[in-house]
């Protein structure tokens, strides 16, 4: 430790009991001691005084610091028992062994009753009731050290005016001064043995502030004091240090993926972003989807839109009265109606896409299979072979055309019942721009068989109970040909299988 020979800079730890009895004994002993080593001393002290520059006590200048009751001071002595803590180098003296004087928050120890070191309803650590903060350290001042006292007649103990706090504990730094040492203070200049080169540590003055201390302080009877300056973190303060930027280790390479800025306009993001406070931020650009019937959706895919929300040249939702959006491809339009459900419970007329009243009469079948193209075969139409219906629903799976027929994509569903020779027929066809409701019969005793419609609706596309050229072939248990012929050698083959 920096200083003249024979001074010693230490630290001291308060003890966390107190003996009071021993104290009070100790205390006793200790001042009779002084007295009589002062008596003894009164004669050399006048004969020195002619011989040595002037100087004026501190009780002189009445500027002797105060005895306080706090850590490390003997406290006085009432009802036989002291008020500090003691320790093995005498009452309320700390040993010449010791690093650290600590203090707990309430200050001087004795302060409870019954002698204990005193402690703040916070505890030694300073946390509250709500629980432990991150650093217990930040926002705690340490500037109330011990108070200044003699050890002995010839020793004085100093404590810094500064200290330091580890776990929410504040520590205080001394030096052990060698002087004539009366009623607590040298007869003489503490300070010019004393050399200030040992500052407390660094702190966090709040969340976002580090406090630093000068490397050399400045002496004041005895005791050290160091010239605080702090200083901004700009990402935290914690134990005692600034925080590192977060940003050092991270890698803005993780390209975020395109979105929809709104119904006409696309962001995309550069493939690598920026960090700040520990984010990665990707500069974006905004693209428009451009032209007529054109729109943003999904992943911040630009397309024809064409949906209901979002359909036509304005890309806009659409209205009541025309609430389904048809898809053309390249465009999009907004219609009444897509399938029948859309006019329940009227149908749709697909080549006009608009609602009209129900089907009635026949029978209440739906589409329930899928719409169909027809397909050219090459060759002519097979010849029925007949056989045995199977009783069940059928859908419309497949159309060809032969020769010179024509068909038109359709979706069908078709019932069978089968009773003797009699077999009934119950449709729904979608033709697109029409849908028809029929009952048909067949006479399966007949060579060739006699198809009828017994039932129709709209009745004016039907030709009631008028025998019509319509034959079948039935391939298995599951499938059955319905077969229109026109011309020799062309017509039309239905292929219908069961579900």
């Amino acid at each position: 430790m920096a200083g003249s020979s024979g001074d010693k800079r230490e630290v001291h730890t308060l003890p966390r009991v107190v003996d009071r009895g021993f104290m009070a004994v100790s205390t006793h002993r200790y001042k009779s001691a002084v007295w009589l080593l002062l008596g003894s001393l009164g004669v050399a002290g006048a004969h020195s005084a002619g011989c040595s520059p002037k100087f004026h006590s501190c009780y002189e200048t009445r500027t002797c610091p105060k005895a306080t009751p706090e850590a490390g001071a003997a406290g006085d002595v009432s009802d036989g028992t002291s008020g500090a803590g003691s320790t093995s180098g005498g009452a309320g003296r700390p040993s010449d062994g010791g690093t650290t004087m600590q203090q707990q928050e309430a200050g001087a120890a004795g302060e409870n009753s019954g002698g204990v070191s005193g402690q703040s309803s916070g505890g030694a650590s300073g946390h509250s009731s709500g629980g432990a903060p991150a650093d217990p350290c930040a926002g705690k001042i340490c500037d109330s050290p011990p108070s200044n006292d003699c050890e002995s007649s010839t020793k004085f103990r100093a404590y810094d005016r500064q200290g330091s706090c580890s776990a929410g504990v504040c520590s205080y730094a001394s030096q052990q001064i060698s002087c004539t040492c009366q009623q607590g203070a040298c007869t003489t200049d503490p300070c010019v043995s004393v050399t200030c080169a040992s500052a407390p540590a660094q702190k966090c003055k709040d969340a976002s502030t580090l406090t630093q201390y000068a490397s050399s302080g400045t002496c004041n009877g005895g005791s050290c004091s160091y010239v605080a300056s702090d200083s901004p973190c700009a990402f935290g303060c914690a134990n005692g240090a600034c925080k590192a930027d977060p940003c050092l280790s991270m890698t803005c390479t993780t390209q975020k993926a395109a979105i929809c800025k709104d119904a006409t306009t696309k962001t995309t993001f550069a493939a690598t972003g920026s960090c700040s406070a520990g984010t990665c931020n990707y500069p974006s650009t905004d693209v428009s989807c451009g032209g007529s019937n054109l729109g943003c959706s999904g992943a911040g895919v630009c397309g024809v839109c064409k949906s209901d929300s979002s359909c036509g040249a304005s890309c806009g939702a659409c209205p009541t009265a025309a609430r389904r959006c048809k898809d053309l491809g390249s465009t999009s339009k907004c219609v009444e109606c897509l399938v029948d459900t859309d006019c329940s419970p009227g149908v749709c007329e697909w080549s006009v896409n608009s609602c009209r009243p129900p089907l009635n009469g026949c029978n209440t079948l739906t589409q329930i299979g899928p719409t169909v193209t027809a397909v050219g075969a090459s060759g002519t139409m097979p010849a029925a072979t007949r056989g045995t219906f199977a009783a069940g629903t059928y859908v419309l799976t497949g159309t060809q055309r032969f020769g010179t027929a024509e068909a038109p994509p359709e979706g069908q569903t078709l019932m069978v019942a089968v009773n003797g020779s009699q077999v009934t027929l119950n449709s729904y066809e979608n033709l697109g721009d029409m849908q028809l409701r029929w009952t048909g019969i067949f006479y399966t005793n007949s060579v060739p068989p006699v198809f009828t419609y017994t039932c129709g609706a709209p009745s004016s596309d039907f030709q009631l109970n008028d025998p019509m050229p319509v034959d079948y072939t039935v391939v298995n248990g599951t499938t059955f040909w319905l077969l229109y012929p026109t011309d020799p050698g062309s017509g039309v083959k239905y292929i219908f299988t069961k579900q």
